[in-house]
């Protein structure tokens, strides 16, 4: 200390040891350390397009701008996202129609539920798992390196295919 310089001199070091073991306060508290507050909601006039508390920070700011929020739409692009996410799939022709004929306010959570159910998002985790673990059907191809570390921990031992 200090990095790529000569060292302190004794006094300095002498100074920031007693500052330590006076407790090391500075003159201000660093923002970091400071906790959030709750602030007041702001008014908005159309009341109806808020859903949560933050909306209506979200709604302010965009009357103040003199916006107006985009139209709430149904998204295929959406869906076919977070279906990728969970399952690895894009969803099939038949998924894409009841996702988009669904009208009801949770149409995104019953899908979302949905896929967490099914088993195409047990399989794409799974296979993650499976990779970590280095699983492998065989001992491998040509050139791969025997695994006993694992083949001791599935109980096959020399039993593979």
């Amino acid at each position: 200390m200090p990095y790529h310089a000569p060292p302190l001199p004794p006094q300095q070091v002498a100074l920031l040891r007693r500052w330590i073991k006076e407790g090391a306060k500075s003159g201000k508290i660093h923002w970091a350390f400071v906790g959030p507050k709750p602030q007041p909601l702001p008014a908005v006039k159309r009341g109806d397009w808020v859903r949560r508390p933050l909306d209506q920070f979200i709604l302010a700011r965009l009357e103040k701008e003199g916006l107006a929020p985009s139209p709430e739409r149904i998204s295929l692009h959406y869906f076919a996202g977070f279906s990728l996410d969970l399952t690895g799939l894009p969803p099939t022709p038949e998924e894409q129609a009841a996702f988009l004929s669904d009208r009801s306010a949770d149409a995104y959570e019953k899908q979302v539920d949905r896929l967490l159910a099914s088993l195409r998002y047990g399989e794409r985790w799974a296979s993650l798992w499976l990779d970590l673990a280095r699983y492998a059907d065989t001992k491998g191809y040509e050139k791969d390196m025997e695994r006993p570390g694992v083949l001791a921990i599935s109980g096959l031992g020399d039993r593979c295919f």
